[in-house]
């Protein structure tokens, strides 16, 4: 489910241009059912993905396991990750109680970036795109969670949500230093939902509290093997508590608005062990320990009115924000840390729908102005807040059914993204590209059996550490992806070519500051495969 420009209020600090709603399958009532599926693709890739649902009287079980490994497009990038999720339930006509839980393991390799320098003739992009210059360099990761609660379900489809959670995760990594950190969060989000009549106009209200408890515990050493000696010991506690509520009610004849509030406070307490005899410590400091402590307010106004039952108009206008995350605030060169200011924004949108038949068209246009924008500087090693910055576009997307057997999926979006203020107004904010753009087109071969061809545009935009424009730009690229899929009773299976014409492309960018010319690239995939078999029973 994906929410376009909104969800601050809902979802909570961070949802500044929209949310991405995973909604996971509930587990099943009656009987048992499941699937196993097994995948093969280029660069030795093997996955395997399998499901269980039981049901039986009030009580249900929902598994899902996963398995992934791959030796990666380039040198030094195996993966290795698999995990367990599961979700079990017992339903009463007055309320269902639920245990979720889950883990995952990842084990990555990091190849880094390629060297392009025409001051010196170098350029790895052309003589070994799949290379790497950081042979040694990891980052692995373990975690799990669990989250439990009880809905209690009220007449007139209302219903009251107590849930209580735990996450945690830990990661080991070497990029030139090594670090191992541990982060654990408790979480207690009760909300309710009540649904009503106001002079014969139905509503829905709802409200909730968030209210989350983080513990951020890092060593940090030159490597692995002096890891019981670090050189920093870093702690921070980070507490978050919100409060929220949203109404969305019908005002008239096929219009409905939707009104919503969040604010926040925000408690983070930091400290750093140094030890000056620790190997590799020379030259270095701690942090001094420090508090800080943060609040702010999120909104959201938003109508819209059926203007026919196939044409339909909407507005909002909204402010979200963003504070600092607790692995965001240490800065690891040199070691401090640093209390960045909230992220906020104040959005505003405003677009049609046509809906009928076989089409369907959105059309949107949108002014976003952000203050303190929260971006991650690589030339200091540290997040910074960013000069006032602005984005404002318009965006296009059409389905359209064509006879029987095509359908065609089109999307178009214009961005600009710049500074607003500062020592770089005027300019374009780096990564961000103008144009993007995709087409689907999609063929029903027979019953079971579908072809679908996607091309993907990628336009130009700015390399990452070149606020002031003055160096070239990261080139725009396009992919043709294919596949082919076939049903046959409980056996599915596909087949797939991704970047079918073999264009060799690069997403990311940094330039130097040390040359004019010199700049790192992370190259995409070339020409790969896939097939992949599944089974339901």
């Amino acid at each position: 489910e994906i929410i376009r420009g909104g969800g601050a209020v809902l979802y909570g600090e961070g949802a500044v241009g929209g949310v991405v709603n995973i909604i996971t399958k509930s587990p099943g009532r009656a009987g048992a059912a499941g699937s196993v599926a097994f995948a093969g693709a280029s660069y030795d890739t093997r996955q395997f993905d399998a499901a269980y649902t039981q049901g039986r009287g009030p009580l249900a079980l929902h598994v899902t396991a996963n398995s992934l490994v791959s030796d990666g497009y380039r040198d030094n990038n195996n993966l290795e990750q698999s995990s367990l999720h599961g979700d079990l339930r017992l339903t009463s006509p007055a309320q269902e109680t639920y245990l979720k839980f889950g883990t995952d393991d990842q084990d990555l390799r990091l190849p880094s970036g390629r060297l392009v320098d025409p001051a010196t003739g170098a350029d790895q992009m052309a003589t070994d795109r799949r290379g790497t210059s950081t042979p040694n360099y990891y980052s692995n990761g373990t975690g799990a969670y669990v989250t439990m609660g009880v809905t209690l379900f009220r007449p007139e489809d209302s219903k009251v949500v107590l849930d209580l959670g735990y996450r945690g995760k830990n990661t080991q990594a070497f990029l030139g230093s090594f670090l191992d950190t541990d982060i654990s969060t408790l979480s207690f989000t009760p909300r309710l939902r009540t649904r009503y009549h106001l002079n014969g106009a139905p509503g829905t209200f709802t409200a909730g509290l968030d209210h989350y408890n983080s513990d951020y515990d890092s060593i940090r050493s030159s490597s692995e093997a002096t890891a019981a000696t670090p050189i920093h010991k870093i702690g921070i506690k980070q507490v978050s508590t919100a409060l929220y509520g949203q109404n969305i009610s019908d005002i008239g004849p096929g219009m409905h608005l939707t009104l919503g509030a969040r604010t926040q406070r925000v408690n983070t307490d930091t400290h750093d062990v140094f030890d000056p005899s620790a190997p590799g410590a020379a030259g270095d400091a701690g942090a001094p320990d420090g508090s800080h402590r943060e609040s702010e307010d999120a909104y959201e106004a938003g109508l819209r009115h059926s203007l026919t039952d196939a044409v339909s108009w909407f507005a909002r206008d909204g402010r979200s924000f963003r504070i600092a995350t607790v692995d965001e605030i240490y800065s690891t060169y040199p070691g401090t840390f640093t209390f960045l200011r909230p992220q906020t924004a104040r959005t505003r949108e405003a677009g049609l729908n046509y809906k009928a038949g076989g089409t369907d068209i959105r059309v949107a246009a949108y002014a976003m102005k952000l203050t303190d924008e929260i971006h991650y500087n690589p030339s200091i090693y540290a997040n910074v807040n960013l000069d006032p910055t602005k984005r404002h576009g318009y965006e296009f997307t059409a389905d359209q059914r064509l006879g029987q057997d095509f359908s065609v999926r089109a999307n178009f979006a214009h961005i600009r993204a710049q500074f607003r203020e500062g020592t770089y107004a005027g300019k374009d904010v780096p990564l961000v590209p103008k144009h993007t753009a995709s087409l689907a087109l999609l063929w029903q071969i027979q019953t079971g059996m579908q072809l679908s061809t996607n091309i993907n545009y990628v336009g130009s935009k700015r390399f990452d550490n070149d606020q002031g424009n003055t160096f070239q730009k990261i080139p725009d690229y396009q992919t043709v992806d294919v596949k082919l899929g076939a049903k046959y009773g409980t056996w599915t299976c596909q087949a797939a070519v991704n970047n079918l014409f073999n264009e060799k492309a690069f997403d990311y960018g940094i330039r130097s500051l040390a040359s004019s010319v010199r700049y790192n690239a992370y190259p995409l995939p070339e020409r790969n495969f896939a097939v992949s078999v599944k089974k339901d029973f």
